[in-house]
């Protein structure tokens, strides 16, 4: 078993990229943790071969959530990574083999992740085909506690910045949004499938231009295309999950 032994003393987070479409059960424990309630978890890490065979678990305990983040999309990827990353800070971590018999294997293959297209949107804004948005990403930072005590962060949850890049020739709603006083907006950014069937929506609340630079996107065939890329801030930043 590995644990915090003394104040200062350094821990490896624990880094998991879950679907989208099975993310549902952390819904509640994210929120309160973007929130700033101080909720900690204590779980399993099951680890499987590719015949779905259990080869090893990570026990951790008393975990508080340091990270959120959702994929970049649009801008000519080909497909969008349909999957959450998250950043646990645990107190514990004890890792151990595999108990299953030998020669025992589930009968359903690991999850893969989904196929994703998006659909973004700000209240009397619109924009021409092609929009790009960066990665959000969601930041704390947990204490290091004492063992078996309570927790809190050191820092709370940043909000992300929401970067969005799109063809020159479609900025003028942006650049005019600026230059006539860059008044708060909402924004919601959903993320789907291919068959449109939601996976997750971000409820962006305050929505702020704060830069527009040009920029340039490549194209294929070594022709690049001119943009604008637009820096926003955001109040509030909500993940909403599908019940």
């Amino acid at each position: 078993m590995q644990k915090r032994a003394q104040a200062g003393s350094a821990f490896q987070p624990i880094d998991v990229k879950i679907d989208l479409a099975i993310a549902r059960p952390l819904a509640s424990w994210l929120k309160v943790a973007i929130d700033g309630r101080l909720t900690t978890q204590s779980g399993v890490i099951d680890t499987m071969d590719s015949a779905g065979a259990p080869v090893s678990q990570l026990l951790f305990t008393n975990a508080l959530v340091t990270e959120v983040g959702l994929p970049e999309v649009g801008g000519g990827l080909s497909v969008v990574d349909g999957a959450i990353d998250i950043q646990l800070d645990p107190e514990t971590t004890t890792y151990q083999r595999a108990t299953a018999p030998a020669g025992t294997a589930s009968a359903n293959n690991p999850q893969r992740t989904l196929p994703t297209a998006f659909l973004f949107s700000v209240e009397g804004v619109t924009w021409g085909a092609g929009i790009h948005l960066k990665p959000l990403i969601w930041k704390a930072s947990a204490d290091l506690g004492t063992s078996g005590g309570s927790r809190t962060y050191a820092k709370p949850f940043t909000q992300p910045t929401v970067v969005a890049t799109f063809a020159a020739s479609a900025g003028s709603p942006w650049k005019s949004w600026i230059t006539s006083g860059a008044a708060a907006k909402s924004g919601t950014l959903q993320y789907v499938t291919a068959s449109g069937q939601p996976l997750a929506t971000v409820n962006l609340i305050g929505l702020v231009p704060t830069r527009v630079a040009p920029s340039a996107m490549n194209a294929g065939a070594s022709q690049t295309i001119q943009t604008d890329e637009v820096t926003m801030s955001v109040q509030r930043a909500e993940i909403v999950l599908p019940p």
